[in-house]
């Protein structure tokens, strides 16, 4: 009940604060962070050039191009005025080549639709009926280069996503004959290290659904194909039409997240992060724990990291004159963290019997393989964490050290608990 009330509420709140900027039509660039939510310009990743519309519900209307970095085209839209898509489509590899090529109508993949590997060659040629759940695969191509189903005839393996559940990965194995869907067709889950699980079968003569082979040798009577909508095309589509934006809109405590992206959409003003513990060393902890929410940004699974971040606060409590260096870091990463600590604000200076004084201080940020500081039986649970800290690397392993005994006694009680 109380998530239910909380989703009304969110949604009442968009309505409303939506119907303030009367239907505006934003033309302009939009950026998007790694995971394609709208974001701010220094955290972009990729860059969109088209038309947003903000009325009661967001949606995109005519040519929408996006683009990542090295502004090489990654995907080519065409949205109608009510927003649905209409007309060709086009999705590119990061390389520059075409990736999927294709026609929407009312916002249903229509016709044939091409898929290309990266390099150029044909990987697969589905048909799609407008206004219906039906598909026909044409044409595969295996990884191999061998054609495996041509004329009607052959074999496929596909991997997709259901519509609505954008989260959860599936694979179909399925075979034609004579432009049919003929004997067993196979469907997996794809677990999360990328084998997978065999979750059902279903099977065909001439064409005709016979019945389906579940788990446990039990039988159903309906079709996973008609209890299923299958989703052929990227999922980004399904992210940017949702309008998902990142999560540093939601964390200015004086504002709903929504009308910090309408104001950032609208003025280009960055949001802010508000401080509510004012006094210097309770907002130095809320930086650093903030800082570590944020650790995805940096790239420290894969290379040794140790840094500093440095600043001083101005009269108006925000950090100024910052400045990142240290090892492993490359410049984008140097640039994100300048621009994370210079959205906090109202940060009071740092007193000494009640005189406030004026200087730089000091966030320490390294990597450190964890596995040794937990029991043996968990070890592949753990990897490399990226630390925040006023202490120093050295300094952090040598409390991590001191503590080892008690840190393992914590780690597996906590494991033992959730699990």
């Amino acid at each position: 009940m109380k998530s239910l009330l909380c989703s009304f509420l969110t949604l009442a709140a968009i309505v409303f604060l939506s119907a303030r900027v009367q239907s505006q039509k934003i033309t302009d660039t939009i950026f998007f962070n790694k995971n394609w939510e709208i974001c701010e310009k220094e955290l972009a990743v990729y860059y969109r050039i088209g038309t947003l519309t903000v009325d009661s519900f967001w949606y995109y209307t005519g040519p929408n191009k996006d683009y990542n970095l090295n502004h090489q085209l990654m995907m080519d839209i065409v949205y109608a005025d009510e927003g649905y898509k209409q007309g060709p489509f086009s999705y590119y590899y990061p390389n520059g080549q075409l990736q999927i090529k294709g026609q929407f109508h009312s916002n249903e993949p229509t016709g044939n639709w091409i898929w290309y590997y990266p390099d150029g060659k044909e990987r697969a040629i589905i048909n799609f009926d407008a206004g219906t759940d039906n598909y026909q695969f044409i044409k595969y191509v295996n990884e191999k280069g061998e054609t495996k189903l041509e004329n009607g005839n052959g074999d496929f393996e596909w991997r997709f996503t259901i519509k609505n559940e954008p989260m959860f990965g599936y694979q179909m194995n399925g075979h034609y004959k004579n432009g049919k869907r003929d004997g067993n067709w196979k469907f997996y889950n794809i677990k999360s290290d990328n084998s997978l699980n065999l979750a059902l079968i279903e099977k065909y003569d001439d064409g005709i659904y016979k019945k389906t082979l579940l788990q446990l040798n039990r039988y159903a009577e309906t079709s996973y194909n008609q209890v299923k909508n299958y989703e052929f095309m990227p999922r980004k589509i399904w992210t940017t039409e949702h309008i998902r934006y990142d999560n540093f809109f939601r964390k200015n405590g004086n504002e709903n997240s929504d009308m910090a992206v309408i104001r950032y959409l609208f003025n280009r003003k960055n949001s802010e992060i508000i401080v509510k513990n004012k006094k210097f060393e309770d907002a130095l902890l809320f930086i650093i724990k903030s800082l570590e929410r944020s650790s995805n940004q940096l790239d420290y699974r894969t290379k040794a990291i140790n840094g500093r971040i440095k600043f001083r606060l101005g009269e108006n409590g925000f950090p100024e004159d910052i400045t990142v260096s240290g090892d492993g870091i490359t410049e984008k990463e140097k640039e994100f963290l300048i621009f994370y600590i210079s959205k906090f604000k109202d940060i009071e200076m740092p007193t000494v019997e009640t005189v406030a004084f004026e200087s730089y201080h000091t966030i320490n940020f390294y990597s450190i393989e964890m596995k040794d500081y937990v029991p043996v039986s968990i070890r592949n649970e753990v990897g490399t964490e990226l630390f925040f800290s006023t202490l120093t690397r050295d300094a952090f392993i040598a409390l991590l050290e001191t503590n080892k005994k008690l840190i393992k006694k914590f780690v597996r009680s906590q494991f033992n608990y959730y699990w």
